[in-house]
């Protein structure tokens, strides 16, 4: 069985399902679900880090995903063709600039350090500006949609460490994948900068979260918080 069905196949059913209700086609043309797809470096990894970003900008439309012949292995060949941003434009931006970063600082593979979305579905081609679909009349009812999806990938994956690059605004988001959290201060930081993140019903990987890369760089805090992912990281 590949990754992609061990991980999705019983979600994406209930995907169509939900989806062909109705109940979500009159909000227009989204993009999504993003899935991800398990690479050889990631596997052969001696760590599991999970890299998690807020949302894609632009990836395959919901429609072209439902009428895709070739099922979940069609629709995670996008993540396996966008390669980690590698001759992508976005390589030179502070989300994969930070990725790259922490990647050689916790000694893996830039493919090793696996990256995920918190968000499966993004607005870039609705009429309106930003990708986010946060704050869009559907927004609950899409995270009730896609949740369980992330948790899936930690325990599916055997997920060691989760690296949360959303930022506090997103923690609504967080909140409704995990259900009961704490977002706990780590020590120099306030916690809207970073903080670890406590999940009830998830005990098997530790999870930190801090600001967007492109915020961490803005507030010329980018190093600071990769030092200190790090040695979250590195903390038994």
């Amino acid at each position: 069985m590949s990754s992609a069905h061990r991980l999705y196949s019983d979600w994406s059913e209930h995907f169509r399902r939900e989806w062909f209700g109705g109940k979500f086609e009159r909000f227009g043309e989204l993009c999504g679900p993003f899935l991800l797809d398990a690479t050889p470096e990631f596997s052969a990894a001696r760590r599991r880090v999970l890299f998690v970003g807020q949302e894609t900008n632009g990836w395959y439309s919901v429609s072209d995903f439902l009428k895709m012949t070739g099922g979940l292995s069609e629709a995670v060949s996008w993540y396996r063709d966008f390669d980690f941003a590698y001759s992508h434009p976005a390589a030179r931006s502070p989300f994969w600039r930070f990725h790259r970063m922490l990647a050689q600082s916790l000694d893996l593979h830039w493919r090793a350090l696996l990256w995920s979305n918190l968000v499966r579905f993004d607005g870039k081609h609705l009429s309106r500006s930003g990708a986010s679909i946060l704050g869009m009349p559907f927004e609950n009812d899409l995270l009730t949609l896609q949740r369980g999806v992330l948790t899936r990938e930690i325990e599916r994956l055997e997920i060691d460490t989760v690296v949360l690059v959303t930022g506090p605004d997103y923690d609504h988001a967080i909140r409704s994948e995990f259900g009961e959290v704490e977002f706990a201060i780590i020590a120099g930081w306030q916690a809207r900068q970073m903080a670890e993140v406590k999940v009830r019903s998830l005990s098997s990987a530790r999870m930190i979260r801090t600001y967007h890369p492109a915020y961490l760089q803005r507030a010329s805090i980018f190093d600071d918080a990769a030092d200190a992912i790090v040695r979250f990281c590195d903390r038994l």
